[in-house]
């Protein structure tokens, strides 16, 4: 039964429904507001984001990065460049995987602050 669990959270994460682009970042910005409201960290550069994400992807195993890259393909199929699709690409995994929570509460003990859209400095 040990051995089935992983399988069956797998399956059943991979069930779910999609979540669009407007409720990942919708989930995401929620998720903030509850963990680390004063960091105001919703303000976040689209890169500055992106450089979190990426650290948080050194942890994911080979699967969930593959469905990482599928979504994220897929967020950015029509756009030239930018951060913005990769990070709704991710958002979007994160939320299928059961990992947002999990990855906003890692971005929230970052010594991090933002003031304003793009402004973020270490206190």
């Amino acid at each position: 039964m040990k051995k089935l669990l992983p399988l069956l959270l797998t399956a059943t994460a991979l069930a779910a429904p999609d979540a669009t682009p407007r409720q990942a970042w919708k989930n995401f910005h929620d998720l903030l507001q509850q963990q680390c409201p004063v960091k105001r960290l919703d303000l976040m550069a689209p890169a500055e984001l992106l450089n979190s994400i990426e650290d948080y992807e050194t942890q994911l195993s080979a699967q969930d990065m593959a469905l990482v890259d599928k979504y994220t393909i897929r967020a950015c199929r029509d756009v030239a460049a930018g951060a913005a699709c990769n990070n709704t690409g991710f958002l979007q995994a994160a939320i299928k995987l059961n990992r947002l929570e999990h990855f906003t509460g890692k971005l929230c003990q970052l010594p991090v602050v933002c003031t304003e859209q793009s402004k973020c400095a270490v206190p």
